[in-house]
Order: structure tokens, then C-alpha cells, then sequence
């Protein structure tokens, strides 16, 4: 998702689940590289990572995560 989003031009990412409504067209992110919820270490990831009902990420954050290695996890927010 994260790929192909950069080779499109996509500028950001917000991702919303369906049964939750959003005022998410009213918030501002603009300076920020992630929003959404950090969660405390889970399983084999002994560090906080980024994970949430939903989350926007700036073009600098989904570029590190599309390059990234895979970790392992079979989550697609670990």
C-alpha cells in the first residue's frame, strides 16, 4: 500500500476503519510525520511501535516504512 501510494505522488496516508466516523477532514497534520496511537511493546517486538484504529503518516514516514526490511510480524502496522 505504502509503495504505491509514493509511486502515485500520494503525499500522505490517513487510514480510517469503516465503522468509526471521522471528523478527519477538519484536522491539521500539516509539520507532522505520523498521528495516531504508539503502542507499548507486544509479542516478539520488544519496542514501542506505531499502531492504532486508525493513523495518517506523512510522504517522509510512509517512505521509511515502504523501505524498510520486513520484521517478522504478520500485522501490517508492526
Amino acid at each position: 500500500m505504502l509503495s504505491s501510494n509514493l509511486t502515485n505522488g500520494f503525499s500522505a496516508l490517513t487510514t480510517i476503519p469503516m465503522c468509526r466516523s471521522s471528523g478527519a477532514s477538519r484536522v491539521s497534520l500539516a509539520g507532522y510525520d505520523y498521528a495516531g496511537r504508539v503502542r507499548g511493546p507486544s509479542g516478539i517486538f520488544p519496542a514501542p511501535y506505531c499502531s492504532g484504529f486508525g493513523y495518517w503518516l506523512s510522504m517522509k514516514a510512509m517512505k521509511a516504512i515502504a523501505d524498510a526490511p520486513l520484521n517478522g510480524g504478520d500485522c501490517e502496522d508492526r
